[in-house]
């Protein structure tokens, strides 16, 4: 693609050749090195952080309400402009209400140092603390419903449903 870089100091013009990519790393971080590298380290998507909710035992005993709280936790991927996130968001709002004493959004790059890889700067981890009096059963009950769709294997005719592959469950 080609764009126009101005230098107001030079009133001048000039154009510019590069990727989607590097133009999109260029106006996320303000580099203006970033549309000259040629990268292919592209920024995950918010669904990707899935695979990194495992890591994070670390970095939740370390924030104090999530240390101090007696209760268990759930944690679901969110980002703003992905309407599948967002829908699950609201689905587990609606599904898990009664389960959940607070949440909150975390930016996903202000916990980069957990995490394996960069992800796109419209991540965030959505973190509902759940209730104490609630049993485990009872929130899985709550996440299958909010997310479950029926599928039976087709070899044992049982149905399937992973908490896993949604968000992370902690008791």
């Amino acid at each position: 693609m080609v764009f126009e870089l101005y230098d107001h100091k030079q009133k001048m013009a000039k154009a510019v050749e590069t990727t989607q990519g590097n133009l999109y790393k260029l106006l996320w971080k303000g580099d203006l090195e970033k549309y000259k590298k040629d990268e292919t380290d592209i920024p995950r998507q918010a669904m990707d952080l899935l695979e990194e909710f495992n890591g994070l035992g670390e970095w939740i005993a370390s924030v104090p309400q999530f240390r101090e709280h007696d209760g268990g936790y759930f944690i679901l991927p969110f980002d703003q402009t992905s309407k599948i996130l967002k829908e699950k968001y609201i689905k587990i709002l609606n599904h898990l209400g009664a389960h959940i004493v607070s949440h909150e959004m975390i930016w996903a790059s202000e916990i980069t140092s957990f995490f394996h890889a960069e992800y796109v700067p419209t991540a965030k981890i959505a973190f509902f603390l759940l209730s104490n009096q609630s049993t485990e059963e009872e929130v899985k009950n709550a996440i299958k419903k909010a997310f479950y769709k029926p599928v039976k294997d087709s070899k044992s005719g049982k149905e399937y449903f992973k908490v896993k592959s949604h968000g992370f469950l902690k008791m």
